[in-house]
C-alpha cells in the first residue's frame, strides 16, 4: 500500500509539475498573442497611413500631369497660332513682290 501511495504521490507531483508547466505556457501564449495583437493594430494603422500619404502623392502628381498636359496643349495652339501667322505674313509679302510698282530708275 505505501509504495501505491508513494507511486501516487510521485504522480501527482509529476502532473503538479506539468501542469504548472503548461499554465506558465499558457500565461506566455497569452502575452505573446496581446503582442502580436498590439503588432497587428500598429502594422494596420502605418499601412494606412502609407496608403494616404501614398493616395495623396498620387492625386498631387495626376494634378501635376493634368497641369503639364493642359500647357502643352496651349503651347501647341500657340504654336499652331505663330505657324498660321508666319505662313500669312509669308503669303502677304509674296503677294507684295508680285504687285510691285516699278521703281524710278526701271521708268527712265
Amino acid at each position: 500500500m505505501r509504495k501505491r501511495d508513494e507511486a501516487w504521490r510521485e504522480e501527482v507531483k509529476e502532473v503538479t509539475v506539468k501542469y504548472t508547466s503548461l499554465v506558465k505556457l499558457v500565461k506566455a501564449t497569452n502575452s505573446e498573442r496581446v503582442k502580436v495583437d498590439s503588432l497587428k493594430t500598429e502594422s494596420n494603422t502605418l499601412d494606412k497611413e502609407f496608403e494616404e500619404a501614398m493616395r495623396a502623392e498620387i492625386k498631387k502628381m495626376s494634378a501635376e500631369v493634368t497641369r503639364s498636359t493642359e500647357d502643352a496643349e496651349r503651347a501647341t495652339q500657340q504654336a499652331q497660332g505663330l505657324a498660321d501667322e508666319l505662313a500669312r505674313l509669308r503669303r502677304l509679302m509674296r503677294a507684295a513682290g508680285a504687285t510691285k510698282l516699278p521703281n524710278a530708275e526701271d521708268l527712265a
